[in-house]
């Protein structure tokens, strides 16, 4: 499938999305949502990607949803709207590989929610993040009024929701919105270096573990503990399991072949 906004880069055992509708900042529309849908759907089923970054073309992340699309929505549209931004990111929130924000420059609005979305953030120190939309007479409808509270607290999420507070790289940073802020020039070496590491790990193991941990916030904190005994006790069954413990105790780099 050709796309139109967006570009798919596939180079095992990583793969590279960028957001690419520049003229606009990368603004989200339907046809960038089912774009994004079709290459979250091959890539469920892509054993030999363990690893994908998502960045955007230009000077922007993404500023949010398509406002000229949006203006002209009513209610009944608006409910299919947020459905389909929706489906998008929990694509990513639940695709198998880690996902690596690239956060390159302005993530607003519905660019924030996205980058929440994904399991590890790397910005650039001119990146800004904001969620604007009580200036547009709605709030934010992909997300960030329950991951934000849960990430950094109700207060400072009101602060940003409420207040329309923006969030430099370093804010962020401080925040543990972001993993780490580095220079502009520097983002995809970082991302890359970051994805690089990740798929180097045993595919199952690390799959695992980002399961697990996205239960935490869909859970109790005994039924979670519970769930992880037995995630951990599955591992067992996997070759790259015996061979990294082999190998830790032969004193040498594991081989892992990711079964």
């Amino acid at each position: 499938m050709e796309y139109k906004c967006i570009t798919y880069e596939r180079e095992a055992p990583l793969g590279m999305i960028t957001l690419n509708r520049p003229d606009v900042l990368n603004a989200i529309n339907d046809e960038m949502a089912y774009e994004l849908i079709d290459v979250l759907t091959g890539l469920e089923t892509d054993n030999e990607v363990r690893a994908v970054i998502i960045t955007g073309a230009g000077k922007a992340f993404m500023a949010g949803g398509d406002i000229a699309l949006m203006e002209r929505m009513n209610t009944p549209e608006a409910l299919e709207w947020g459905r389909l931004v929706y489906r998008v990111l929990d694509r990513i929130y639940q695709l198998p590989q880690p996902t690596i924000a690239a956060v390159n420059g302005a993530a607003i609005g519905g660019g924030f929610e996205l980058a929440m979305a994904c399991d590890l953030l790397v910005a650039s120190i001119r990146a800004k993040f904001a969620q604007p939309e009580l200036n547009l007479g709605i709030i934010p409808g992909a997300g960030s009024t329950q991951r934000l509270p849960r990430l950094i607290g109700a207060t400072r999420a009101k602060g940003l929701i409420l207040l329309g507070e923006n969030l430099t790289a370093e804010q962020a940073l401080q925040l543990g919105i972001v993993n780490r802020a580095v220079e502009a020039e520097l983002l995809l070496t970082e991302a890359r270096q970051m994805a690089q590491k990740v798929a180097g790990l045993p595919r199952r193991a690390v799959q695992t573990a980002k399961r697990a941990i996205n239960l935490a916030e869909r859970t109790d904190l005994g039924l979670g503990l519970q769930c992880e005994i037995e995630l951990y006790a599955f591992l067992y069954s996997t070759q790259d399991q015996k061979e990294g413990m082999k190998a830790f105790l032969e004193k040498r780099s594991p081989e892992f072949k990711h079964i």
